[in-house]
This record gives C-alpha cells, structure tokens and sequence, in this order.
C-alpha cells in the first residue's frame, strides 16, 4: 500500500508552538512513516501523550494504519478529530467506508472531501480502487451529477494528468492559462517548478517555487522542495537560509536536520555540521546517509579517530560500503597509518573494482610503506579507469 498523503503537511493540520520542546517520540514516529516503517510509527506515536501535540500522533497513528490495511483501526484513529480536521481526512475515512461497504457513510465522507478545500483530482477519485464496489451504486451517480469543479479546479487536473504522461509542452501551456485567469494559484506554480525540474530548467524551477511561496508563505512542503532545489543548483547558503525557514514553520519536519546538515557540510562549515547531523541521528542512528555525512564531517574537521568510529559503525549495517570504507581510509592514511589505510582501500576495491579513484588513494598509502611497486601498479590502473591524475605520480615515482 503506498501512502496516499504524507505527515509533511502536518503543520498545515495542526498548530505547532516553536517554543516547546521537540517530543522524541513524534520526532521517531514521523521519521519512521516518513521511511514507510508504520509499525514502529505506531508504536512510538502511541506514546506521545503531550497535550500539545497529541493530535499529530492520532494523525500518523490513523495514516500508519491505513497504510497496513488496519482499516477498522484507521478509522477509530480518524473518527478522534472533529471539524475542519475531520474534512482534511474526509477521504480517509469514505475509503474506510467504502472498504466495509458501508454506502451512507461513503457517500457521506467523500462529499465532504468535494466541498472541501483539499479536494485531489476527482479523475483520481474515480479510478481509485477502494471505490469500485461503491462506482456500482446508484449513490455513486448521483454525486457526479454535481459539479465539484470550477475552471481553474478543471485545468490543474488537466496539467496534472498531462505532466504524468510526460506532455510538459502541453501542461505549461494549460499553467499558463491558469497564471492569468488566477495569479495566487499557489498549487499551479507548485506543478510548474515540478515541470520545469523534469526539464532541468533550474531558472524557472526555481521561480515557480518562489511565486508557489508567495501565495502560501508557510507551507512548509512548498518550502522545502524549494530548499532541496536551491541545494541542487550548488546555491548552498540561500539553501540553508530556506531549510532553516521549513523547519522554523515545522520542526518536526522530516529529515530536517539532515538537509540543514547536508547545506553546511556544501559551505564548508563541519562545526554545524555535526552538530544538526548528530541531532538527526539521536532520531534515526542506522540512516546511511546521515552515517556518511557524519563521518566525512568529523573527517574534514581533522578529527579522525571520531570518523573512522563512525565510519565502522556504518561498514557493519551499510547497503553501499564503498565510500564508507573510502572515508576510513583517507582518516587512516590522515593519522599515518598507512598500512591499515591500504587495508581499507582494498576493501572499497571489493565493492568498487573500476574505481580509479581508489587505486590512486590506495597506492599514495603503497608508496608511504616503501611498497613502490604496488603503488605504481595502482596508479596505472587509476590511470586505466580514467583518473589521469595519477600520471603525476607515475611520472614522478615510477620511471624506469
């Protein structure tokens, strides 16, 4: 089951007071969802009992549910919120109904979907498969004989279904129409900046981003992607800046210290670096990805024996070892310990074979060991694989 919304517009449903104290118990929660674990979403949501915050737990709690197919359990979840939270799970709770067959209520909840703000692409509703036993009804048809859609409504679904079917000429065309007929239509600059990310226009991506935030300041989703793309245009600072903003609307963003991590590792500030990385994994300590960032932070901060400790600590759990061992090994050969340096490298090497990068790294430790003609031998083959940088050395060290 994939998720069908996602706790990244969580502060959109609830109030977050910046001042209080992050629950590590939500912040566990989100994170697991956010990484399709809804199981221990749930087992740690079930322990957030803050006042505060304990809507957002029901909220994670009713999705985690649903996305394992708990749907009784779902629903006890979701029927908790009364009022505009009810209407923003509206959909939620028909396709429940829907999946007990029980028509009254469908009809009830996906009306209140319709009339709502948060209304998806009714062709989406329609093809939606928790509603085909319900498509059979005589209660099915009589609600398509209202009309749910106004203009705008009508040409954001076509440029959502013709972005899908990779027509982007085609859908900037219809957005185009919509920037005129309604300026401040936050979501048709939203799908643009996607277009134009599928494109490679970062320019225009980056724009629509902007103008997406202008008519929804504090959406933290529209925020965020905004974040990552100015990350991806190598504009590092303005990036930070913007991921400080995301989280500054929500904290319990997901994997928010991660990118503010991610932004200061880029500038070159390793200080801040490990400080937002090790707060992120006080959360979700295995992340690979956080594993590498933490080490190769501690390594350009010259403290070595700290990345190699972690590095360790990833090699043990870690799908995709080769730079962990890469990062080991360069702390290594950094403390003079060439001989376990070449160790590591060897050990990269068994996952990476072609990497000509660790042939040079490996043989600059060969040739502190007074072992010439290994070293010689990995710089040709760094040569072979196409990192010509290794001929200076060859040049230097190798001539017969």
């Amino acid at each position: 089951m994939i998720k069908q919304i996602t706790v990244l517009y969580i502060l959109l449903i609830f109030n977050i007071a910046n001042s209080q104290e992050l629950n590590n118990n939500l912040l566990k929660s989100i994170a697991f969802f956010d990484i399709n674990q809804f199981d221990s979403a749930i087992v740690y949501a079930s322990k957030v009992n803050d006042a505060n915050i304990v809507k957002m737990a029901i909220q994670i709690k009713a999705e985690s549910y649903f996305n394992i197919n708990k749907f009784n359990d779902a629903l006890s979840e979701f029927l908790k919120f009364t009022n505009k939270n009810a209407e923003k799970n509206a959909l939620f709770i028909a396709k429940i109904y829907s999946q007990n067959q029980d028509w009254d209520n469908t009809d009830k909840w996906l009306r209140l979907h319709l009339k709502s703000e948060y209304k998806i692409n009714l062709g989406v509703i329609k093809i939606d498969t928790f509603f085909t036993k319900f498509s059979k009804t005589k209660l099915w048809n009589n609600l398509w004989i209202e009309n749910w859609q106004n203009s705008t409504d009508e040409k954001i679904a076509d440029v959502e279904y013709l972005t899908s079917k990779n027509k982007y000429t085609e859908a900037l065309e219809i957005s185009d129409e919509i920037c005129v007929l309604q300026p401040n239509c936050y979501k048709n600059y939203y799908i643009r900046a996607q277009i134009y990310n599928k494109l490679t226009d970062v320019n225009n991506e980056i724009y629509s981003y902007k103008n997406a935030l202008k008519y929804s300041p504090n959406n933290d989703k529209y925020n965020f992607q905004y974040a990552k793309c100015l990350l991806n245009a190598e504009k590092y600072k303005k990036a930070y800046q913007e991921f400080e903003k995301t989280k500054a609307i929500n904290p319990y963003f997901p994997r928010i210290n991660y990118y503010l991590a991610l932004s200061n590792f880029k500038l070159g500030d390793y200080e801040k670096t490990i400080n937002y990385i090790t707060e992120y994994r006080k959360i979700m300590p295995t992340d690979e990805d956080a594993i590498w960032l933490a080490g190769y932070a501690y390594k350009e901060n010259l403290d070595y024996e700290k990345a190699i400790t972690i590095f360790d600590e990833g090699i043990k759990t870690a799908k995709q070892k080769v730079g962990l061992f890469i990062g080991k090994g360069e702390s290594l050969y950094n403390l003079q310990k060439y001989g376990e340096a070449a160790q590591a490298f060897t050990l990269a090497l068994d996952y990476d074979p072609q990497n000509g990068n660790i042939y040079y790294l490996r043989g600059l430790a060969y040739i502190e060991t007074d072992n010439k003609t290994n070293a010689c031998r990995d710089w040709e083959k760094a040569v072979k694989f196409g990192f010509f940088k290794a001929n200076d050395l060859i040049s230097i060290n190798c001539q017969k």
